[in-house]
């Protein structure tokens, strides 16, 4: 799935269940997120991951760069920042996909870097332990 152009931060409505019990409840959940966001924040996008998986991908657009953070099991369960290369990114993220594996979960993120050149990375994502991932650029 694309992230390319980042999507308005509205699309944070997209973590919220639509059996909110009000409309004007969901309402006052996105203000307070959207008041409490900081300056720097550019843009957000949340980028669902594979099909029958409870898992989403957030990136994060600030002045300095984009961040990565990966959300398991809806809201309300603490979000994971991908840091092993640094955070911010030390690109911009221009696309993201995701697929089931024998593992779990594999991501493969394009970065592209201040000179212009894309990089792809994987990231491994096993799920049961939030501290066992793995990021490094693609092997093939």
């Amino acid at each position: 799935m694309r992230v390319s152009p980042i999507l308005p931060i509205l699309l944070l409505a997209g973590t919220f269940s639509a059996a909110a019990p009000h409309p004007a409840a969901l309402a006052d959940a996105i203000t307070d997120i959207v008041a409490a966001l900081p300056g720097e924040v550019r843009a957000l996008t949340r980028i669902p991951g594979p099909q029958g998986e409870d898992t989403s991908f957030v990136v994060v657009r600030e002045d300095a760069g984009d961040r990565l953070f990966v959300q398991t099991g809806g809201a309300g369960t603490p979000p994971v920042e991908v840091t092993d290369l640094g955070a911010p990114l030390p690109g911009r993220v221009t696309d993201l996909r995701s697929e089931r594996d024998t593992l779990g979960i594999a991501v493969f993120v394009d970065l592209r870097g201040g000179d212009g050149t894309d990089t792809t990375y994987e990231l491994f994502w096993e799920g049961e332990d939030a501290a066992s991932y793995v990021f490094q650029p693609a092997s093939n």
